[in-house]
């Protein structure tokens, strides 16, 4: 039985793979107090995966993605209400046998642009690119890291909100794996003239001076490094567009220009 809570911790959504659905959307009257939960609604995915075994959600809410044994893919639904999977419509899949047949659990990067498929058979986690945040009709597979070395019944995966942890869990151990992630960006360059309209997540690790205001969209994440600085001209602005992100680490600066 797989299980997802909502990141606001009202909602719990429970797979049942002897009924074809999801998600048993239970209610909770005050955060992760199993004590006041009530039954919300169900979604079947029985159209699209006989035998579902992993759920994840877009960071907003506005997108369900469904993994099985039955199609070896990742079902991809739209919600029209954040988080209530009444509202749910299938949009696309996206098959992951190349990998794995028996894919069993899903997660993504806090930004959507990288996917992660947790692989019963190779027991490995296989990782994927999309080109458009949440959209599985834009990934392509990149690479896979193994896990058998600490676990061999892979039953779910999960990343840290900052995206430099990597958690495992598998009924062989029965423990929770832990792994460190460093995470590689191209640099962020500027234009000579202009608004920095910033599309893909990059670093800063130098003195970068933006000729006019920078605008970070696409659910992107700039993160300025220590000893790097992001300097913006005087009178201009820093636009962060909802589901993207700037990231200071500790001894980096964000200046303006007088």
């Amino acid at each position: 039985m797989e299980k997802s809570i909502n990141k606001d911790y009202v909602s719990c959504f429970v797979f049942s793979s002897d009924f074809n659905e999801f998600g048993s959307n239970l209610a909770f009257a005050e955060p992760l107090t199993l004590f006041h939960t009530t039954f919300v609604d169900s979604f079947s995915v029985v159209a699209q995966e006989t035998d579902p075994t992993g759920v994840a959600f877009s960071s907003d809410g506005s997108k369900m993605f469904v993994v099985g044994f039955d199609g070896s893919d990742v079902n991809e639904y739209t919600l029209v209400t954040a988080f209530d999977v009444s509202t749910a419509s299938f949009v696309d899949s996206f098959s992951v046998a190349g990998q794995d047949i028996f894919p069993i659990n899903i997660a993504f990067s806090s930004d959507g642009t990288k996917m992660f498929v947790l692989g019963e058979t190779g027991d490995k986690v296989n990782e994927y690119t999309l080109v458009t945040a949440f959209d599985v009709s834009t990934a392509s597979f990149v690479d896979s890291f193994s896990v058998a070395g600490q676990e061999t019944g892979l039953t779910g995966v999960a990343f840290s909100s900052d995206d430099t942890k990597m958690f495992v869990a598998g009924s062989s151990g029965d423990d929770v794996n832990e792994y460190n992630i460093t995470l590689i960006l191209p640099s962020c360059s500027p234009p000579v003239l202009g608004i920095w309209i910033i599309m893909e997540s990059c670093e800063i690790s130098s003195d970068i001076i933006a000729p006019a205001s920078v605008m970070i969209q696409n659910n992107s994440v700039v993160i300025v490094n220590s000893g790097g600085s992001l300097i913006i001209p005087s009178g201009e602005n820093i636009i962060i567009v909802n589901g993207s992100a700037l990231k200071l680490i500790q001894g980096s600066n964000l200046q303006v220009n007088s």
